[in-house]
């Protein structure tokens, strides 16, 4: 299984341990991370390599290991982890919470305010440089492009739920009571008015119609609820990419082709000698 390098500067030291603890949670070997500050190089034993020399060997451009070495002078402390690839995606998250600084803003801050690369006045690449004995070298830059994979928020859609009061006409059936007078003249019997002597006395009678109305009363109750909420999950994406790097072959006046550390040239023939 391939490993990458990944990088984050901070601010402080404190910050990079930080981020050695998040990365530590994810199961990160503590031996894989390393910090490199303004102190690295006084931390390493006299024969063991130094922080300093590991961050010449990281593979990178100048322009970004200038970039770097200008953050660690003003203070800040450099992460580099190597991580399977399977882990890659989980390793830039957890540094991503710990709020890495972005070399690419602060480098161009520092070079408003008059910072500029000690790389650009270095020789170029493959040009000739004059050595003490006369001699003269040419010198071919062996580089392999390094994959940072970082992360960025998206819109991915939504849901828009909207309230609103709708009018439906109902109707319902009740029963009313009514009261109605009747009056009805008809003929006295003699029965009727036999033995009264009020017959001639004034008199009032007064019957009153009473009747039932509807009495429209509404009462608001919850039939129902709708929830909205939002929850996060995580998923492990595999990030395809293609990365470059230099190829060195080197070849002889017999047409004998090796790469460097290889053994002997491809071609060769093992040959037996005569006596």
């Amino acid at each position: 299984m391939s490993t990458r390098t990944l990088t984050a500067l901070f601010d402080s030291h404190a910050e990079a341990e930080r981020g050695r603890q998040q990365l530590a949670q994810i199961g990160i070997s503590p031996g894989m991370i390393e910090i490199m500050d303004q102190t690295a190089g006084t931390q390493t034993a006299p024969r063991e390599e130094s922080s300093w020399e590991k961050f010449k060997h990281l593979l990178m451009s100048d322009s970004e290991r200038s970039e770097y070495e200008e953050g660690i002078r003003r203070g800040g402390s450099l992460l580099t982890a190597s991580v399977d690839d399977s882990l890659t995606e989980r390793t830039v998250a957890a540094l991503e919470q710990c709020h890495p600084i972005d070399i690419s803003e602060r480098a161009a801050e520092w070079r408003k305010s008059g910072w500029s690369s000690p790389l650009q006045s270095t020789p170029a690449a493959g040009t000739a440089r004059g050595r003490s004995d006369g001699e003269c070298e040419e010198v071919i830059p062996v580089a392999e492009e390094q994959l940072r994979v970082s992360k960025r928020q998206v819109e991915r859609g939504g849901v828009r739920v909207r309230a609103y009061v709708v009018e439906q006409p109902v109707q319902e059936d009740v029963r009313l009571r009514e009261e109605h007078v009747d009056v009805e003249r008809r003929p006295a019997t003699q029965t009727s008015a036999a033995g009264r002597d009020d017959l001639l006395k004034e008199r009032t009678v007064e019957m009153r119609e009473r009747g039932e109305e509807p009495v429209i009363q509404k009462e608001t109750r919850v039939k129902e609820e709708v929830a909205i909420r939002k929850h996060a999950e995580e998923r492990v994406q595999p990030v395809k990419e293609t990365v470059r790097r230099t190829q060195v072959d080197i070849e002889d006046n017999h047409g004998r082709i090796s790469q460097p550390g290889s053994g002997a040239p491809k071609g060769a023939e093992s040959r037996t000698p005569r006596h």
